[in-house]
């Protein structure tokens, strides 16, 4: 009878720590699958933004490639009108001389 009990008493432990045990392994499927699903979407998280960061990026550079051929062109511009004035006033100059030598 008492070993009875004691195998009883045994079979009882044995169960509760299968049982314990695959409840364990259960929690650390989860954990795993959890931390799979969390990388996962930090990993599309960070994709994103850093895709998002690219696309800004090219947009910025295309921006500044615009404007400094707008400003380029502008400074040329500005040189032209300066020597077009300063030509003008030379012809002026030269042509007042000039009718002043003739006289």
């Amino acid at each position: 009878m008492a070993h009875e009990f004691e195998l009883r008493r045994l079979t009882d432990k044995l169960k509760k720590l299968t049982e314990e045990q695959t409840r364990v392994n259960n929690q650390i499927l989860k954990s795993r699958r959890d931390e799979q699903s969390e990388l996962d979407y930090i990993r599309r998280r960070f994709n994103n933004q850093i895709h998002s960061l690219e696309e800004r990026q090219h947009r910025i550079t295309k921006e500044t490639a615009t404007y400094e051929r707008q400003f380029t062109n502008l400074e040329k511009d500005i040189q032209d009108e300066r020597q077009d004035s300063m030509q003008a006033q030379k012809d002026s100059q030269q042509s007042y001389n000039h009718h002043r030598l003739n006289r």
